[in-house]
């Protein structure tokens, strides 16, 4: 059956081209709506509680990373199989020795169960390297205190740009496995930490510690990043997957060629993703088809919905307004959400595999942005109950990042 779209786009929340007054005026960011942190900077002022707190959490948090080293691929781990410490290098990690084999040989896939031996690859050192800049960045965009933005654009730096430590733009070794191969497309899902890197290099523009030299050096990476991403046949392999891992591939792409400057090509990964991830991926039920074989099928669920929300939002750039576009057999971002509501609700059983607790910080987050965006009372309720109260991560992201705001949800009976 043919699908056509239902609901078009009524007009750019942030119109492309505006680049120089849009820089004056607020952050340019990728992962959230820069406009709500004048709204939090509002709240702080006015000594709102609840952001407050989330503010001391996240302080107390970049004050624990002005104390670290710069990380770097180069310091980490073995020598990957070019020679080139410069290369970034991981396991896969759900694949084991087989015991059947003597020296274990090759691996045997058990989905879900993370191989401890895969610990401690270059993924670790990024996502760590991320979480750094994205703290540091946003302590100093509330405080103004320059020693975080230095501190931040050191680590940016060394990962990016130091000839003696920078990670090379290509991820040929991501994701391994022994005795099959030397790296896999599947090593792309890793990177999509580095969005944050993109709104760290926003919110630290207006600093003198982030010079405009930097801004260029970290483009021409991007740049050399999305080039490798779209031309090699890991990317390839990642680019052509049906379920999240494909998802997060458009999610990356569109977002770097955004912050490289190149619209064009961004817009057409952003048509190309709302056939194959918002019509393709999801059935007419809302389900999302290609997550329910795995193991832990709502994490994954969850995780796609991530990347499903990060496209509607990069969509807005360009007048794809993907959040609530509908197919004529209703499938869409929203039937996704409605489905999975009871399920991260707890209210109705989950149907299909789930072999360890659910990340319930997704399903907070996520739902925060879909009460926000679909302005369903029910939604918020749900952010809130999953919520795990002593996850600092999870309260700075939905007091500083995600805020509620005020006029935003409504009751509509759901």
């Amino acid at each position: 059956m043919r699908l056509q779209i239902m609901a078009l786009a009524v007009g750019c929340l942030v119109a492309v081209g505006v680049g120089a007054k849009l820089a004056a005026e607020e952050p340019i960011v990728f992962t959230f709506h820069a406009r709500d942190l004048a709204l939090v900077k509002k709240r702080i002022a006015a000594a709102d509680e609840p952001t407050t707190e989330a503010l001391q959490k996240l302080l107390r948090k970049a004050e624990q990373r002005m104390k670290e080293r710069p990380y770097s691929v180069v310091t980490n781990g073995p020598t990957p199989p070019s020679g080139d410490k410069h290369d970034y290098m991981s396991q896969a990690p759900y694949w084991w020795p087989d015991p059947k084999e003597g020296d274990g040989k090759p691996y045997i896939r058990r989905d879900g169960k993370p191989n401890p031996d895969a610990e401690g690859g270059d993924d670790e050192v990024l996502r760590k390297m991320c979480d750094a800049i994205w703290q540091l960045s946003l302590a100093w965009h509330f405080t103004g205190e320059r020693r975080f933005a230095d501190q931040a654009a050191k680590l940016l730096r060394a990962w990016y740009f130091d000839p003696a430590t920078r990670m090379k733009p290509r991820l040929v070794f991501g994701q391994y496995i022994l005795g099959h191969n030397t790296g896999r497309g599947a090593g792309l899902i890793e990177t999509r930490v580095m969005l944050k890197v993109l709104d760290a290099a926003g919110l630290l523009a207006g600093s003198e510690s982030w010079t405009a030299a930097d801004e260029r050096e970290l483009k021409v990476w991007f740049r050399d990043f999305l080039d490798w991403m779209r031309e090699s046949s890991r990317g390839e392999d990642e680019r052509a997957a049906d379920n999240n891992h494909g998802t997060w591939y458009d999610a990356q792409s569109a977002a770097y060629a955004f912050f490289i400057g190149d619209e064009r090509r961004a817009l057409h990964i952003l048509e190309r993703a709302r056939e194959r991830r918002f019509i393709e991926g999801i059935d007419p039920k809302g389900r999302q088809v290609h997550e329910l074989d795995r193991t832990k099928a709502m994490d994954y669920c969850l995780l796609n919905l991530e990347g499903l929300m990060q496209l509607a939002l990069l969509g807005e750039r360009c007048g794809l307004h993907l959040w609530k576009a509908h197919f004529e057999d209703g499938r869409g971002l929203l039937r996704a959400v409605e489905w999975l509501a009871p399920y991260a609700a707890g209210t109705k059983p989950w149907p299909y595999e789930q072999i360890a607790p659910v990340k319930t910080e997704r399903i907070a987050v996520s739902f925060r942005r879909a009460a926000e965006v679909y302005g369903r009372e029910a939604y918020e309720r749900i952010s809130s109950a999953r919520r795990e109260r002593q996850d600092d991560d999870v309260t700075i992201a939905l007091a500083l990042v995600y805020p509620q705001r005020a006029a935003a949800v409504q009751s509509q009976g759901r």
